[in-house]
């Protein structure tokens, strides 16, 4: 780190999300670097009054945005009020002008955090991200932004942006990897149960939520078993006696609903599971192993299939591992 300890200075509002604000937060409360905790936290509202979150959580704000001067970085959350912020001339020129005399200074964006961003002309010309259920209003509002949408987090420069949410977990591990070091931030994952980093899209994971809550009869209750097991030993056969079916019947199921069969299902989970162990640095054999696949051979061809990479190259890529 170029510090000891990074100021950090969450924006707060009415109608925030909660979670934009607490998941990011406890990431960056959590890295320690020489016993030592590497960021300060401090929560900051327009006026320096205390805000309600859309859930009707009550935040209570240290400062006002007019008396901030010293953090390094500035997060913005997103949530139903920042509609509203964006009509903040004193927030967006704030927002603007952040780095004008400190290149170092960071911003960084949570979900629809983005749009603050944006309308203040920081983004155009660079590469963002926001949810996906922004993108298109900003595709249209935003045109000078070069949107990735598909993104679970994007940098450029000194500013940060993520997609909804738990994406913001994901930002910050990135964060504190670039500051502190892959160890730390493999620490973070591990205390917060996350994975160290994911390498998909949102479409990606809005595919196994999307499949998970909309299938229809018993096909659900199947599939909620695959995901919390991915190593048993799913066959078709199996599979199909679980839900009383046969198995051209449950293939059919799963054609119609999924638009895939139950095995390419299973394998997409167990990928995901392994991408998972890895980045919480468990061994490739180990992997293959807890995941399901029972071997590296069948994990390879798993993970060129599903995500185009070897776990090899998965690895390299994404992961750090440790002794």
């Amino acid at each position: 780190m170029d510090k000891v300890q990074r100021q950090v200075d969450v924006y707060i509002y009415d109608n925030v999300n909660a979670l934009d604000v607490s998941g990011i937060s406890e990431a960056f409360h959590t890295a320690v670097v020489n016993g030592q905790r590497a960021y300060k936290m401090r929560y900051v509202s327009l006026t320096g009054g205390n805000v309600i979150s859309t859930c009707g959580l009550k935040l209570v704000a240290d400062i006002a945005l007019h008396e901030i001067s010293d953090a390094d970085d500035l997060l913005l959350p997103g949530g139903q009020g920042v509609n509203d912020q964006l009509q903040q001339k004193d927030l967006l020129a704030h927002i603007h002008n952040w780095q004008k005399n400190k290149p170092q200074r960071r911003l960084i964006s949570i979900c629809s955090g983005a749009l603050l961003l944006a309308e203040a002309g920081v983004l155009n010309g660079r590469i963002a991200t926001t949810h996906w259920g922004r993108r298109d209003y900003v595709l249209e509002t935003y045109r000078k932004v070069k949107w990735q949408i598909d993104k679970i987090y994007v940098a450029d420069g000194n500013i940060y942006s993520s997609a909804g949410v738990t994406a913001g977990v994901d930002l910050a591990l990135a964060i504190i990897k670039q500051d502190c070091g892959a160890e730390v931030a493999l620490n973070v994952a591990r205390e917060l149960v996350v994975s160290i980093r994911r390498s998909g899209g949102q479409t990606q994971y809005s595919d196994i939520l999307r499949s998970q809550y909309l299938v229809q009869d018993s096909l659900g209750n199947l599939l909620d078993q695959l995901v919390a097991s991915p190593q048993k030993n799913w066959t078709l056969e199996i599979m199909a006696a679980e839900v009383g079916m046969t198995s051209r019947t449950l293939s059919r199921k799963f054609n119609d609903q999924l638009k895939m069969s139950p095995m390419s299902y299973v394998e997409k989970i167990r990928v995901k599971h392994a991408e998972n162990l890895l980045g919480l640095g468990v061994s490739t054999q180990q992997t293959a192993q807890q995941s399901g696949f029972g071997s590296l051979q069948r994990m390879r061809r798993g993970f060129e299939r599903q995500i185009g990479i070897t776990p090899a190259a998965y690895v390299e890529k994404f992961c750090q591992t440790y002794s």
